[in-house]
């Protein structure tokens, strides 16, 4: 839509620069090149050049066509291949105004900023009038960077452009208007002005931006589309909606998807570009998500099955990826409900700390995937910094360490803890480490890293869990062990000599 109102209005300059020359000029109108180059110069603030023809006929209606017309400033440019007009002659003597266009037809204009190229292949307005609503159709592929897909989408609907006045600013009015692309379907309501508070110098925006900042100040705009399909990744949403409005640089876009995953989703995105760096705040909420197809959505490699609630508060600062990755700081509460995960990397590394204690681990005959009635947690970060704790029934994990956005790697030290199971639950382990904190690291590829048992970790915290005064499993299983087995006159040694095991565990390199 920004680049549509851009060049749209290029094309009023265009039209009217046109239409007053050809009052003058009615022999050859290549003569008025120079003039309405200079003219459009003045209005856009591009600098123009029309390298083809100028030609039109007076009898009715007014007909007018340009080819070839070149619009260029600091990394920006606009290319227009052929122009089409059609007025009615009569209003050439009326009030600017009152002007109608009866058709005008844009064809092969490309629009060029930055590393983005916006191609439109058609742009058709009949019947315009300022103030008054006019059909326009737009036929535009975009291409956001060198390389990437570009996405194509169709355009319909009534536009009112009313030019500004000494009390009021311009303004344009989108009605129903019917967008028609491979990432979205639906009807759209929209209304555009500038701002009249706009500071006089401009934020500046390098190429690696995110948000055009400048916009965002200079103009205040609402936007509520009904969107019948959002296709993003694998899946297609229907029956969303889409609000946008944006008042002298405060955003603000609220996305609902009634049928998101199984579920619903309710994205709430504040955005303060006013300031040096733009402020961002996000909460997201998501209610009874079919998880397995979430993480199949974003590609992770877990298995997952249940339905899933979720309500975060993100706040991030910045306007480049790299800026808000650094400043982010989340607060994630999560419930998977009753459902299926796959523990198979938990189990391998749990099965490991039987070296550790000398005792088979009854994890071995655990199933890869653990049927749960209950999955609750919470994610915090910190920048890179990264802290997740879930209990999964009668397991759970406490998980802290760093996060790379740049290698898109991780390093991560999990404490897994398993207390006593109910009765004809299968996933227990050795009574000695129920209770008991089993450290488990995991480095690489965030989708798919490699987990370890921290054996250094897993020795620190058997020291401690062997010494007088701990309250973990381990300690009192052995506790127990002593009482049931260790005449009476020998526990306080045998006891004594668990402190001095785990001192001289806790002091080994």
């Amino acid at each position: 839509m920004g680049v549509l109102g851009r060049i749209f209005g290029i094309l009023l300059a265009l039209v009217v620069a046109l239409a007053i020359g050809a009052y003058f000029y009615v022999q050859d109108a290549n003569r008025l090149k120079p003039e309405i180059e200079r003219l459009l110069s003045e209005q856009t603030g591009y600098t123009t050049r029309i390298d083809g023809d100028i030609s039109w006929s007076l009898f009715p209606p007014l007909s007018l066509n340009v080819a070839d017309v070149n619009l260029s400033r600091a990394d920006e440019d606009i290319n227009a291949g052929t122009l089409q007009l059609n007025m009615d002659l009569s209003a050439m003597w009326n009030d600017i105004n009152q002007w109608r266009v009866t058709e005008l037809t844009l064809l092969d204009t490309t629009y060029n900023a930055d590393d983005a190229s916006t191609l439109l292949n058609k742009l058709e307005v009949k019947d315009f009038r300022f103030g008054e609503p006019a059909a326009v159709f737009a036929d535009v592929v975009h291409t956001s960077e060198a390389g990437a897909e570009p996405l194509a989408a169709r355009f319909n609907g009534l536009v009112t452009y009313t030019p500004a006045t000494a009390g009021q600013p311009q303004r344009i009015i989108l009605e129903d208007g019917r967008i028609t692309s491979e990432m979205a379907t639906g009807i759209c309501q929209a209304e555009a002005t500038d701002n009249p508070l706009a500071p006089a110098k401009l934020p500046a925006e390098g190429d690696d931006a995110l948000l055009p900042l400048a916009t965002l100040v200079s103009y205040n705009f609402s936007a509520d589309c009904n969107l019948s399909e959002l296709v993003v990744g694998s899946e297609t949403f229907t029956d969303s909606r889409l609000d946008i409005t944006n008042t002298a640089g405060r955003l603000n876009v609220m996305l609902n998807i009634d049928d998101f995953l199984g579920g619903s989703l309710v994205s709430d995105v504040d955005i303060d570009a006013t300031k040096p760096m733009p402020l961002w705040t996000i909460l997201p909420e998501v209610t009874g998500v079919d998880s397995q197809r979430l993480i199949d959505w974003t590609d992770q490699r877990l298995q997952w099955i249940a339905p899933i609630a979720l309500n975060s508060k993100l706040t991030l600062r910045g306007n480049t990826e790299q800026q808000l990755m650094a400043s982010v700081k989340a607060a994630t509460q999560f419930n998977g409900g009753q459902g299926q995960l796959n523990i198979s990397k938990i189990k391998a590394q749990l099965m490991q700390i039987a070296a550790v204690t000398r005792q088979t681990d009854r994890a071995a005959t655990w199933p890869d995937m653990w049927n749960y009635e209950q999955f609750t947690g919470r994610w915090n970060i910190d920048g890179a910094l990264h802290s997740l704790q879930f209990a999964l029934d009668h397991m759970s994990v406490d998980a802290n360490g760093k996060y790379d956005y740049a290698a898109d790697t991780i390093d991560m030290l999990a404490n897994v803890t398993v207390n006593a199971a109910p009765e004809t639950n299968p996933f227990t382990i050795n009574p000695l480490l129920e209770g008991t904190p089993i450290p488990i690291r995991c480095t690489g590829a965030a989708a798919d890293p490699t987990c370890k048992l921290d054996r250094n970790a897993a020795q620190n915290i058997v020291a401690k869990a062997l010494q007088s005064g701990d309250d973990s499993g381990l300690r009192k299983k052995l506790e127990q062990k002593i009482d049931e087995e260790v005449p009476e006159e020998y526990r306080d040694t045998a006891r004594g000599l668990l402190d001095i095991l785990g001192r001289a565990l806790d002091n080994k390199e």
